[in-house]
Formats: C-alpha cells, sequence, structure tokens
C-alpha cells in the first residue's frame, strides 16, 4: 500500500503530464488557426489578383465592343457623342465612352483621331485604359502628285554658276508663286498659281489663278508630338553632332521608342544637327533646324513620317546623305548644296533653292500614306493603348 506521500507525488505527476498535454493542444490549436488566418488571407489576396485580371481583361473587352457599335452604326460620330454604355459580364461589368481629345468635338471633322474610354470592375478591382484609335482617309492628293509641295513661293535662287531642282517622278507645285531665276533650272515640271520662269522647267509648267492643295491639318501636330507618345529629348543645346536615333538606340537620353519616334522641343531657339543617323520620325519644335553634313533619316514605320518640323527648315547636307520619307515643315524650307531627298516635302510657307537638289517622288506615299496625312471618312486605325487611374 502506498503512503500517502508517494499518493500525492503521482497527484502531482498527473498533474503535470495533463498541463504538458493541455500546453501542447493549444499550441496545436493556435497554429491551426493561424494557418486558417493564412489560407484565408492567401485565398482572398487570390481573388484579389484574379479580380484585378477579369477586370483587365473587361476593359479591353470594352474596347472591343466600342469598336463593334462604332462599325454597326452609320453616324456614330453624333450618336455616340457624349454616351456611356455600360454591361454586366460574368461576375463583373464594363463600361466605355468615346471622347475628341484634340478639340472635344467627336462631331464636327470625320477625320479627326478619338480615344476609347474604358473600364473592367470586378469586385473592388477596377482597372481603366485610354486606347487610341486614328483615322486613315483618302490620301493628300499632294502625295500623289508633288514631290514639293509649298504654300508659298517656291523660288531657285540665281548664285554662283547653275542652280537646279532636280524633281523626279512627280512635279513641284505651289498654291502661290514658282519662279525660276536667271541661269537658274527646274528639270522636271511646275504647278502654279502664278509662274515666273526667267531660267528653264524642262517639262512645262501648268498656270492657274485657282490651283490649289490642300495641306496638312493642324492635328498632325498634335498628333505626332504627343499622342502618338514620342520619347521626349530633354536636350537643350543648340547644336548635336553625330546623334544615332531609332527604335533602339537613342544616343541622346536613355529612353527609346519602339516606333523610333522623337521629340525635340527647342521652343523659340535653334537647332543644328550635324552628321546624324536617324532610323524613325524625329518631330522638332523650334524656330529654325539647320540639318548639315552627313545626314541620314528614313522612316522606320512606312505609315509615319519621316521628318515633322514645326518651325523652318535649312537643308545644308551633302551626298550621299539622305532623307527618306515625307518631311513636313510648317515655316519656310532652303534647300542648299546637294540635299537629296526620296519621298516628298510639304512646307506650308515658302522654298528657296540655292543648291544643286534633288527630289525623289515615292509612289507608295499616297498608296499607304502616313497617318493623318489623309482627309474626309476612312477606316479607323486602332494605335495605342494607356492605363490611367481616374
Amino acid at each position: 500500500m502506498k503512503t500517502c506521500a508517494e499518493q500525492i507525488d503521482n497527484r502531482r505527476r498527473r498533474g503535470s503530464i495533463y498541463i504538458m498535454i493541455l500546453g501542447t493542444v493549444t499550441i496545436l490549436t493556435v497554429i491551426g488557426l493561424a494557418a486558417l488566418a493564412t489560407v484565408r488571407v492567401e485565398t482572398r489576396a487570390g481573388g484579389q489578383a484574379n479580380d484585378w485580371v477579369e477586370a483587365q481583361l473587361l476593359a479591353f473587352s470594352a474596347v472591343e465592343h466600342a469598336l463593334a457599335r462604332i462599325d454597326a452604326t452609320a453616324n456614330w460620330r453624333t450618336d455616340l457623342a457624349g454616351k456611356t454604355e455600360e454591361h454586366s459580364f460574368g461576375g463583373g461589368a464594363f463600361q466605355w465612352r468615346l471622347a475628341d481629345e484634340l478639340d472635344g468635338d467627336l462631331a464636327d471633322d470625320p477625320a479627326d483621331p478619338f480615344v476609347i474610354i474604358a473600364t473592367g470592375k470586378v469586385h473592388e478591382a477596377v482597372y481603366k485604359l485610354k486606347h487610341l484609335c486614328l483615322i486613315r482617309g483618302k490620301p493628300l492628293e499632294t502625295l500623289g502628285k508633288s514631290c514639293l509641295h509649298a504654300g508659298g513661293t517656291v523660288r531657285i535662287k540665281r548664285g554662283w554658276g547653275v542652280r537646279h531642282l532636280l524633281a523626279d517622278g512627280a512635279t513641284v507645285s505651289t498654291n502661290g508663286k514658282l519662279r525660276i531665276d536667271k541661269s537658274c533650272i527646274l528639270y522636271g515640271r511646275g504647278e502654279a498659281r502664278s509662274v515666273d520662269n526667267r531660267g528653264e522647267i524642262t517639262e512645262g509648267y501648268t498656270e492657274s489663278d485657282d490651283f490649289s492643295r490642300a495641306m496638312p491639318h493642324e492635328r498632325v501636330w498634335t498628333m505626332y508630338s504627343s499622342m502618338l507618345r514620342p520619347v521626349k529629348i530633354d536636350n537643350t543645346a543648340s547644336t548635336v553632332r553625330n546623334a544615332v536615333l531609332n527604335y533602339t538606340t537613342n544616343s541622346l537620353g536613355q529612353q527609346t521608342n519602339a516606333d523610333g519616334a522623337y521629340f525635340i522641343d527647342r521652343g523659340s531657339g535653334n537647332l543644328t544637327l550635324i552628321h546624324c543617323n536617324i532610323n524613325g520620325t524625329l518631330v522638332v519644335k523650334c524656330k529654325k533646324l539647320v540639318l548639315r553634313g552627313l545626314i541620314r533619316m528614313q522612316n522606320y514605320r512606312s505609315d509615319f513620317p519621316a521628318l515633322i518640323v514645326d518651325g523652318d527648315v535649312e537643308m545644308d547636307f551633302y551626298t550621299p546623305g539622305e532623307i527618306r520619307g515625307l518631311v513636313h515643315v510648317t515655316g519656310s524650307l532652303t534647300l542648299k548644296n546637294t540635299a537629296r531627298i526620296r519621298g516628298a516635302v510639304i512646307c506650308e510657307g515658302t522654298v528657296k533653292c540655292r543648291g544643286f537638289n534633288r527630289i525623289t517622288h515615292l509612289p507608295e506615299l499616297y498608296t499607304n500614306p502616313p497617318l493623318g496625312y489623309t482627309t474626309g471618312d476612312g477606316q479607323i486605325h486602332p494605335e495605342t493603348w494607356t492605363r490611367i487611374s481616374k
């Protein structure tokens, strides 16, 4: 028979074991509850991630729905202006609306680009994007008929020796006066409102008081300087040498553009490019752009121009340098030395030729016109999309 002390000791051991078991069970319970909470958090996070992906898909579906509605609506610019469409889909919903970010009026011009603002929503997840659409309408007439077209006077100016301009494959035309100075030659044909021929035009000319060809719409500048999101080069230097710009290289900065589109904003200052190689679209805002030395420019995208300048331009480069593609100048243009252009030139101001220059017309500029260099109704050309936060 156990003594009283032994019995008390046994009770103590059983109590300790019970406490140990109870502690172990408590720890296991806490671990289990923590694991369950972790699973719930992960499940919730996974659900939120799935909601975000579905919201993104719904936003893109909204864009497709908008394009389908546009295609099915004859007067879509008027009928859909100012309206927001919303539809439920699965466990979420999407909505879209159209906007004209150029002038705020979707219905005023059939050639205006527009954006589709689309939103997808699933529970608390929201994804919103803006999709830019451009219009490819009828090509500007000048792209098919002129290698050089100007809004003001085109003059081959007398200097040392015989000065000439070789217009290969299309005419030199102007909505103003075509003037050929004494001892100067236009190798090609001229078309103008008035002609002052003191030299020679080898293929003759057409002169008419009502001669006129349309210039590009002012929307073009906004499209290429901002809406198409070119890489802006923060370079304040007035002279740039040996620059290389293309869809993989930007020697003037860190960021590149997949379309090879770059924008240099000099404001009211001048810019001189010397010995530069550009395979893309260069957009320049300045008082005067001078191209000097060995210049090679060619558009990377066939539906983009090679050079757009909001300002005056002086081309003082020499062969074997060449610009290939469309050149658009809003100010005046001076051709010096032996500049060569393979494509077409549109100059909204005056043109002076002081060297031995050559412009060879490319017919594909008319059959496949650069975006924005068209008129009237046309096909919608979806371009870029941007995620927006508001």
